[in-house]
């Protein structure tokens, strides 16, 4: 692109600019449309691996229970909840019934209470089949609680065993 005598861009370098960009725009277009038609056959090919709903907690029954020890002298953290807008209580109260009847949520008789929030998506002011985020404020009760190890393997000890393993590969091909 060329420049005119004053430093001003030429109307036939701003035209190939703007053509240039068109054509960006389509190929990505074009590439997202690609994206979205293979999505859609993976998941109707693998469909047995991307269930419509995810079972009910109560399904499953553990013998795992959770506790909260509390640091020596803390009181119990019961935070207020946070405000909502008006606008975006419709949905929380949507995305709450859709977890207490899918079984993933259940009502709590816990002395703990952390404030939870939602986070809006881009564009659920025009739509309202979006969802928003759900987010839960642990910081008050995590600073009270005693620090528990949990049963899994850090990270370090995981990639460490997996750095001594051997792994063998083979490449088989059957007649059609």
């Amino acid at each position: 692109m060329h420049r005119g005598e004053k430093g001003e861009w030429s109307e036939s370098a701003v035209q190939a600019s703007i053509r240039a960009c068109l054509a960006h725009l389509e190929e990505q277009q074009a590439e997202e449309s690609q994206l979205r038609a293979l999505e859609v056959a993976f998941r109707k090919e693998f469909s047995d691996r991307f269930p419509a709903d995810i079972p009910p907690v109560s399904q499953y029954e553990s013998k795992v229970r959770h506790r909260i020890a509390l640091k020596p002298g803390m009181k119990t953290p019961r935070q207020p909840t946070y405000g909502t807008p008006m606008r975006w209580r419709a949905a929380w109260r949507r995305l709450l019934d859709e977890h207490l009847a899918a079984g993933r949520l259940r009502p709590s008789s816990s002395e703990y209470s952390s404030p939870a929030f939602i986070i809006p998506k881009k564009g659920m002011d025009t739509d309202p089949s979006i969802m928003p985020r759900w987010a839960n404020d642990y910081r008050i009760l995590n600073a009270a609680t005693v620090p528990d190890r949990t049963p899994l393997p850090l990270p370090d000890e995981i990639l460490a065993v997996a750095a001594r393993a051997r792994f063998w590969f083979w490449k088989t091909t059957a007649a059609a």
